[in-house]
């Protein structure tokens, strides 16, 4: 008798933690991105960083960084240093030793995400900051308190090491409020910045499209004082009709 025909054998296909319909989105929005005059390799970065701070599961944000976006391209990972991020931020470090920092922005109005929108949109975090500081009592909501212990150790360990600060809606206010008090010489570079996250033309860069409101203070900052102030607007990949007709 002829032998039975041997099976073929398959490899098991790679496991996708992200989706063909978000990387195509994630692809669309950084072909118009990069569409703008002012858009920089770094601004990319930036951006790709923003976005990791977003997803939760540890395989899909590698995925994400070393096939989606460029950063791992470029140099940039996830620093393996647990102390250096939180729920609310990210650290990488780069192949030349140097750090960025990422801040997420609201994944929720409930919680420890809204009240932090309310005391940062109407200062209350500065406030509260400061009476802690000279007082000794503290007032601050619990993810101030995370970011702040985060940022005083990313500080300690890495100093001047840190070139970039970066996020989105309120990670956008975080990220500018911790350039300016943890981080002097690192860059800013923001995406539709919520009241406190707008960068001055010398601290950084903001970016934002058409019709989003959570910038407006920004985009008024922009035309008022466009000699201290730029934002930089770029075209919404938004499938809605609003968006296709202006």
């Amino acid at each position: 008798p002829k032998p039975a025909p041997s099976k073929k054998k398959y490899a098991p296909a790679t496991p996708k933690y992200i989706s063909d319909q978000q990387r195509a989105l994630y692809n669309d929005r950084i072909k118009e991105f990069t569409k703008h005059p002012n858009t920089t390799a770094n601004d990319i970065d930036a951006a790709a960083m923003s976005q990791t701070t977003y997803i939760k599961d540890p395989n899909a944000q590698q995925e994400y960084i070393n096939e989606i976006s460029t950063l791992g391209k470029r140099g940039w990972r996830l620093d393996t240093d647990s102390n250096t991020s939180n729920e609310y931020m990210k650290t990488f470090i780069n192949e030349n030793g140097d750090v960025a920092v990422a801040y997420r922005g609201t994944q929720t109005w409930v919680g420890e995400d809204g009240r932090a929108n309310v005391a940062n949109t109407v200062q209350l975090t500065k406030a509260r900051q400061l009476i802690k500081d000279k007082l000794d009592v503290d007032l601050r909501t619990k993810k101030a308190q995370i970011i702040k212990q985060t940022n005083d150790y990313i500080k300690n360990k890495y100093g001047d090491r840190v070139k970039l600060t970066t996020g989105h809606s309120q990670g956008a206010h975080d990220s500018t409020q911790a350039k300016r008090a943890f981080f002097n010489k690192a860059s800013s570079v923001v995406f539709h910045p919520a009241p406190g996250g707008e960068v001055q033309t010398h601290e950084g860069k903001m970016f934002t499209t058409p019709h989003d409101v959570v910038s407006t203070k920004g985009k008024i900052k922009s035309y008022i004082l466009d000699d201290t102030y730029m934002m930089n607007v770029v075209k919404s990949t938004d499938p809605s009709l609003l968006n296709k007709v202006t």
